[in-house]
């Protein structure tokens, strides 16, 4: 869908689906990350010492992608419109 997906009648580019993509991936992070990590304490990124500075790793690496895929479609978006 994203891949067919139009704005102003152009189609989007794979480099704005693979920025929507790392936004997905990394949101799955965040969320997954805070809640069985640790609001709910299922399990670690990485039992025994440590586990919150490997949790936490784990969050900002998340963040990270939420950051660069966004900043990756929007200037895909830019580029297309020009």
């Amino acid at each position: 869908m994203l891949w067919r997906a139009t704005v102003d009648g152009q189609r989007a580019s794979g480099t704005t689906l693979l920025g929507w993509m790392l936004v997905g991936w990394g949101v799955f992070n965040l969320v997954e990350g805070l809640a069985d990590h640790l609001i709910l304490g299922l399990h670690h990124v990485r039992e025994g010492g440590n586990e919150l500075a490997w949790d936490l790793g784990f969050l900002a690496f998340g963040l990270a992608l939420v950051a660069a895929g966004y900043a990756l479609a929007r200037a895909s978006a830019a580029r297309r419109l020009d």
